[in-house]
């Protein structure tokens, strides 16, 4: 159904009067009155009303525009879209940081379970192990620097690296006999380590829990009493530590570590024949604990 608007009410109104009007004929005025007949100069003149002609003409004119076709608009069609058309929300994304810092270690030890000597006949093994607490050799302090994605609440990653300063040995243990140090160790040996890390870092809020692995490379020297060439080699570790971010840019870090070390050493024997062909401590690990302290960037 077509809607009619104000204009054709209009129209279709102004045709209905004219019709009554015409129906009625013409109007008989009554006989003016002396007062009308002095005011009849005032009166507006009659119009004299249309012709059929004129009238026929104007009501054709009229229905012609009623009869046009008015445009109506096209309906607004809403578009419906299906969920599974609307792409989920795009997740919240953290940035990679980075951390600098330091760290020292504490309660250090390096124990060596197992200790072969070979004297070119015979390899044996040591029935004590090699034991060097932090009362045999000095803490050192670290640098590290990593790269870390920890969303709060979530599983994060952090790769790093640490750069340990050289420890000096002073003295241990060696299969209940200190002389054995001769053979690989001794006062004044020094040991540096570079330790590359991967943890696995779950993080609420503030602290954070990283747990993960690391490969350790060494350099080694055994000491202004040896004669004979030693060195160092690493391996696989592992890490545990526990974290706090004290504020946006500054992190602080404990850990409990343990590195693998292997020291291989062939003194340089005066004897005839030689003594001892070579010294193997190890592999095994150099435990310790660090409290680090890092610029969150």
């Amino acid at each position: 159904m077509k809607k009619i608007g104000l204009t054709k009410i209009f129209l279709i109104y102004f045709l209905c009067v004219h019709a009554a009007h015409a129906a009625e004929g013409p109007k008989v005025l009554p006989p003016l009155t002396p007062f009308d007949q002095k005011f009849e100069s005032t009166q507006p003149p009659a119009v004299s009303p249309l012709s059929e002609e004129e009238d026929g003409n104007s009501e054709e004119a009229i229905l012609e525009i009623l009869n046009k076709p008015i445009p109506v608009p096209a309906p607004v069609v809403e578009e419906t879209v299906s969920e599974e058309e609307v792409p989920a929300a795009a997740p919240v994304r953290t940035k990679i940081h980075f951390g600098l810092g330091a760290s020292y270690s504490l309660l250090s030890k390096l124990k060596f379970n197992s200790v072969k000597v070979d004297d070119g006949t015979l390899s044996a093994t040591a029935s004590e192990p090699a034991y060097f607490s932090d009362d045999n050799y000095s803490n050192v302090v670290s640098l590290e620097f990593d790269a870390r994605y920890t969303p709060r609440n979530s599983f994060g990653a952090m790769l790093a690296v640490t750069y340990d300063t050289s420890r000096s040995i002073s003295g241990g243990n060696l299969a209940g006999d200190d002389n054995s140090f001769y053979n690989g160790i001794n006062d004044g040996a020094k040991l540096q380590s570079t330790v590359f890390s991967l943890n696995a870092v779950y993080r609420w809020v503030q602290y954070y829990i990283p747990l993960g692995l690391n490969y350790s490379v060494h350099k080694y020297s055994a000491g202004p009493n040896f004669i004979g060439s030693a060195k160092a080699s690493g391996g696989m570790g592992y890490q545990i530590g526990f974290g706090a971010y004290l504020s946006r840019h500054l992190a602080a870090e404990a850990y409990y570590r343990m590195v693998s070390v292997r020291i291989s050493a062939q003194p340089d024997d005066q004897n005839d024949p030689p003594t001892i062909h070579s010294t193997d401590f190890g592999p095994d690990y150099l435990t310790t604990a660090m409290l680090t302290l890092k610029y969150i960037f």
